[in-house]
């Protein structure tokens, strides 16, 4: 019979004679092993992927896209760097994921942009207007739906009045856009959940229709503060006097978006925005669009 217990002082005993070290000429070993096994880890999770495309391309969604030789994609033109006339980064990775899923179509007249708003987002997917959705579409946004990993991670920020007195955040009323009875805004979400993990602060929402409503009413005096993403601040503050505080209910994390039956949509554009992250792509296409590199999503910094 096997004494573990025995077993067990020896090797607690010999750790302690020769402690384990990635340090110096002792730990070489043990970093060489820490090395290979790291190695083989991203050996195995490119092999994985490698099985995984051929499997989402021959799927009936692709198959019936490829079939029609056009990938329709929902973007906007509002926001200066991410989506705007000139173009920007969800332009350019509408761009490249034609070009992965329909890689032998004219590039010319493989690519349909179609603008959508926050508004006629959902019902254009719902009704096969567009196939995929590059459009500042948040993952909260409704769970019906189909997200790649996300490719901008946006914070959702305290906004004031510029010139307004420092403040505290008890009892505050705080405006926030919900524009849909049906889906909960991604601003709605972060202060609900902020809210509830704080509830000594004692939090209270002014929902409004759109931005220009809230902001109008923050103007206005109606409320001392509301809750923009950093990107719309940006877009705001040359129309309204307004200055985003330090201060972050989280951030709002965009993704490729598409209908729930057109999932194998949506998983591509993962494997192509985990590829332009390990090919350093990514980060080019921030710069060249004049982005902060800060907002980068977690698993694109890593």
């Amino acid at each position: 019979k096997i004494d573990w217990r025995k077993r067990m002082r020896r090797l607690h005993f010999n750790l302690r004679r020769n402690p384990i070290t990635f340090t110096g000429d002792e730990g070489k070993p043990y970093r060489t092993a820490l090395y290979t096994l790291a190695a083989l880890v991203l050996v195995i999770i490119l092999a994985l992927a490698s099985r995984e495309e051929p499997q989402l391309m021959a799927s009936a969604e692709v198959v019936s896209l490829q079939d029609r030789g056009v990938l329709r994609v929902g973007v906007r033109y509002d926001v200066p760097g991410l989506c705007a006339e000139e173009g920007g980064l969800e332009h350019d990775l509408a761009r490249l994921l034609t070009t992965r899923l329909l890689p032998d179509a004219d590039p010319t007249a493989s690519l349909q942009m179609i603008e959508v708003n926050a508004m006629t987002l959902a019902p254009k997917l719902d009704d096969g207007g567009i196939d995929v959705a590059i459009s500042l579409a948040a993952s909260p946004m409704a769970s019906k739906y189909s997200y790649s990993i996300p490719y901008y991670s946006d914070p959702c920020l305290l906004v004031a009045l510029t010139g307004t007195p420092s403040f505290t955040l008890e009892s505050m009323e705080v405006g926030v856009v919900q524009s849909n009875k049906i889906r909960e805004s991604p601003e709605a979400a972060l202060f609900n959940a902020y809210s509830v993990a704080h509830p000594n602060l004692g939090l209270k929402a002014k929902t409004y229709a759109s931005y220009p409503d809230m902001l109008d009413a923050l103007a206005n005096g109606e409320v001392r503060a509301v809750l923009l993403t950093e990107l719309y601040a940006k877009r705001y503050e040359e129309a309204y006097p307004i200055t985003a505080t330090a201060f972050s209910f989280g951030t709002v994390d965009y993704a490729i978006c598409a209908a729930s039956d057109s999932a194998a949509l949506a998983q591509i554009g993962s494997l192509l925005l985990g590829e332009l992250t390990k090919s350093g792509e990514l980060l080019s296409l921030y710069r060249a669009n004049g982005l902060d590199p800060a907002r980068l999503p977690a698993q694109a910094d890593g």
